[in-house]
């Protein structure tokens, strides 16, 4: 998928503290559609975070590489 592209992440928080987050990119026409479909549905977002390329790699290096995380992608035909 060639950028500007998106992801949209959908996080399950359970009693015993862990998390199942599934993430499905998408192309900037669809993250638009579906943000304005969620912000009617369900308002404004409750948080709203703005990083540089520095932080995305910096933070997305730390999750994959964390212990106690099994992260599984898969490609899109």
């Amino acid at each position: 998928m060639n950028a500007p592209y998106g992801v949209i992440t959908v996080a399950g928080f359970r009693p015993d503290g862990s998390a199942l987050m599934q993430t499905w990119r998408l192309t900037e026409d669809d993250r638009a559609f579906i943000a304005a479909v969620l912000a009617e549905k369900l308002g404004q977002p409750h948080s709203e975070t703005l990083a540089s390329p520095e932080n995305v790699t910096t933070v997305g290096d730390l999750v994959l590489n964390a212990p106690g995380a099994v992260t599984t992608f898969q490609e899109r035909p």
